[in-house]
């Protein structure tokens, strides 16, 4: 079948030359029979005559052929054909509506484009709806979110939960590099070697660190991202096995982790083992971790967090000198799919968004479905003209529905350049601060998301003319002035039910921006405890190599903050590991001293 579409097609572009190929064969056809006739011994005249009786007319015979050869892509070509020069006629009409449908159009493929890549597209990792995260909370000590969780935990969860096939722990930092003998400061993960084996992923180049690189003075290893990978070694395969100065230390590359791998954190450039000391792995609810599992096939999350509430539990009885402090904080851990998680923030606001664009849509088809009725309307005639010479109802029916199609179609090409251009415009809300942010572009979904809603809008706009304009008795409008009919009447009403709806969805949309400025101006007029009028904010990686302890990090920010005291453009300075409103918290647990547990 579909070798004989392409036939088709291919008929279909070199027709003319069929035509005239089938017209010299039926001549050649009918000059032998004249020929065999008069060898019989009939005369010139005679032997035509009888050839064409048993050849059965060239015209006829042609449009034989023809019909075999003229099936429906024939007529719906033609169809098209039509539907261009009609819509070009009236340029006026065509601009309005195909500029008032591209907006919307664009509008909608931007925030599809968002919406597929950040909120509907699974992690690009193997089965992604088994790994889960969880995070210890203590929210009558005002600690009700966020996924960090200790050391500690993750040992007794590999001692004693069943229902994980991989865990692995994992710590955010910021490193810095020494990139073309210049330090970069870039966002790394330090991990155990189980963080790449749960997520199923391997490296582009190279391998991923193996279990005893996890110990301390073996931990020199480095794995690069696809970027990073690119910019400090120009993409050199080669790059694999040497060092790279992270921190004032050499760190042999070990790999290179493929371009679109992004777990948690969208912009790591860098991993690194993760080396815990004894005291970590013995110390609880100092939550300074991160914590991701991959759930065997047929667990659930409801059986995980019954494992984890049952260690809990234990916890209390093997350190009762916790118990009062843990319960009187409220004491629970969350245990949640990871890409639930990592979207649910901003799920809310996006869907609001791409709610709002689909309500913008839905105006201004209502806004076009007015100008197709009252240009319908004024066709009036000369689809009666048409049903009067024969044609039938379904035949005017599919072409009024490829007219609005073409249109259709031109508004989607318009509506998809207005879409990139507005999703660049986008930018500025720093999109690529989303979950996969910098993975949002226009791709196939989006087209084919902007090609299926414009066709569903061509179809409907093709469907009201049928129903509203579409005359039952074509004398009627044949008449040089022609009265009012139920036709009218079911026109008009549907009409003002068109701008009844239109005004309702203009209203409702207008009532939610309205409270969305209301909730804004709100958010914006909350006193956040501090002033951050001419508040300026820099930040610092300090290496290990060079400052071990704390000591020797407290005096290199005693010596900054000394030297920027003295500028005279700084009122005053101050330092600190976790500012206002930002991600770098951890939950500890600090006893007032006196405490009674």
């Amino acid at each position: 079948m579909f070798a004989q579409l392409i036939a088709y097609l291919r008929g279909l572009a070199r027709r003319r030359q069929i035509s005239l190929e089938l017209e010299e064969e039926m001549r050649f056809h009918l000059e032998q029979q004249i020929e065999m006739n008069v060898r019989r011994g009939m005369s010139l005249a005679e032997a035509r005559r009888m050839a064409r009786l048993d050849f059965g007319g060239i015209t006829q015979t042609r449009d034989a052929v023809g019909d075999v050869r003229a099936i429906w892509l024939d007529s719906v070509w033609r169809d098209i054909q039509l539907a261009v020069r009609l819509l070009l006629k009236q340029r006026a009409f065509t601009l309005t509506v195909s500029a008032t449908l591209a907006v919307c159009l664009g509008a909608n493929a931007a925030l599809f484009a968002i919406v597929d890549h950040v909120l509907l597209r699974p992690l690009p990792i193997l089965a992604p709806d088994r790994v889960v995260i969880t995070g210890n909370r203590y929210p009558k000590a005002g600690v009700d979110s966020g996924y960090s969780t200790s050391a500690a935990d993750y040992v007794d969860r590999l001692r004693e939960t069943d229902v994980f096939e991989e865990q692995a722990l994992f710590k955010l930092t910021n490193r810095s590099v020494d990139e073309n003998g210049v330090p970069t400061r870039v966002p790394a993960m330090s991990v155990t070697p189980s963080f790449f084996r749960l997520a199923h992923v391997a490296p582009s180049l190279g391998r991923i660190f193996a279990d005893n690189e996890t110990e301390p003075g073996r931990q020199t290893k480095a794995l690069l991202s696809f970027a990073l990978w690119q910019s400090q070694f120009g993409a050199d395969p080669g790059a694999v096995g040497r060092d790279l100065r992270i921190d004032g230390q050499p760190y042999t590359i070990v790999g290179v982790m493929p371009k679109a791998f992004a777990l948690i954190a969208p912009d790591v450039a860098l991993w690194t083992p993760l080396t815990l000391t004894s005291e970590d792995r013995t110390t609880h609810y100092n939550d300074v971790w991160g914590y991701i599992a991959r759930l065997k096939a047929g667990s659930s999350i409801e059986q995980a967090r019954a494992e984890i509430d049952a260690i809990s539990r234990a916890n209390l009885d093997r350190f009762p000198q916790f118990k009062r402090v843990i319960t009187d904080t409220g004491f629970y851990t969350v245990v949640e799919g990871l890409q639930d998680s990592l979207v649910k923030d901003v799920r809310p606001a996006l869907r609001l968004m791409w709610g709002g664009a689909l309500f913008v849509l839905l105006i201004g088809c209502l806004n076009v479905a007015n100008l197709v009725i009252a240009r319908s309307r004024a066709r009036a005639k000369e689809l009666a003209t048409r049903l009067a010479l024969g044609a039938g109802p379904a035949r005017i029916a599919r072409q009024l529905i490829t007219e609005s199609l073409v249109l259709a179609s031109g508004s989607a090409a318009a509506g998809l350049v207005v879409g990139r251009i507005g999703l660049k415009a986008l930018d500025v809300l720093n999109l690529q601060d989303l979950p996969r942010g910098a993975d949002i572009q226009f791709d196939a979904s989006t087209v084919a998301f902007t090609v299926a809603a414009s066709a569903i809008i061509g179809v409907f706009l093709g469907v009201l003319p049928t129903l509203v304009a579409l005359p039952t008795a074509p004398t009627m409008w044949l008449n040089d002035e022609p009265r009012s009919t139920t036709i009218g009447s079911s026109a008009r009403r549907l009409r003002r039910s068109l701008v009844v709806a239109q005004v309702a969805f203009a209203f409702v949309l207008l009532i939610g921006a309205g409270l969305l400025f209301a909730s804004f101006r709100r958010v914006l007029a909350v006193d956040p405890g501090f002033q951050s009028a001419h508040v300026l904010t820099a930040s610092v990686s300090l290496p290990a190599s060079r400052y071990p302890e704390e000591p020797a990090a407290r005096r290199f920010a005693d010596d900054v903050l000394a030297r920027l005291r003295a500028l005279p453009s700084v009122a005053t300075a101050g330092a600190t590991d976790t500012i206002p409103f930002g991600n770098n918290h951890t939950n500890s647990l600090i006893l007032p001293e006196g405490y009674q547990t």
